[in-house]
């Protein structure tokens, strides 16, 4: 695959999914919903050797069409550190979701996506947010009052 395949700076429905061994081998353990989401984590290992040099923590099918509808990747090393990952999965969530709905450019939701994830991990250090050592509950609970306020 090459860069321009893999990559959309707009929401595009068509896919271009790993081959099913290839995706078995990078989908490595559901992390539970978020939104209409699943999430995953994921060996970027896998994903940088052989789709995406670039991919980082994170992504999702609005700005990576590898990425199937309705998930969203998290590196997988990022379960040690539940609260890196709950950010990182807000992140993900929200960028996506205002490529998809909101016709947003990937810049345009990646800004939106920076300024939601800032806000968690500034919750989190402050103490205002407390993150088990599951991530999704404060993912979701960001996710839903990022919502509200989009309305």
């Amino acid at each position: 695959m090459t860069a321009p395949s893999i990559r959309s700076d707009r929401y595009h429905p068509a896919r271009a999914l790993p081959p099913p061994p290839l995706l078995r081998l990078i989908k490595r353990r559901s992390g539970g919903k978020i939104g209409d989401f699943e999430v995953w984590f994921v060996d970027g290992e896998i994903i940088r050797d052989h789709i995406d040099l670039d991919f980082v923590l994170g992504g999702n099918p609005g700005r990576y069409r590898y990425v199937p509808e309705g998930e969203i990747w998290i590196e997988r090393g990022l379960r040690l550190t539940p609260t890196d990952a709950a950010p990182t999965i807000l992140h993900e969530a929200v960028e996506c979701i205002l490529m998809q709905t909101a016709g947003a450019t990937y810049s345009q939701g990646h800004d939106a996506a920076n300024v939601a994830e800032r806000a968690l991990r500034l919750a989190i250090t402050t103490g205002k947010v407390k993150v088990t050592s599951d991530p999704m509950p404060a993912a979701r609970a960001a996710l839903g009052e990022f919502l509200r306020t989009q309305k």
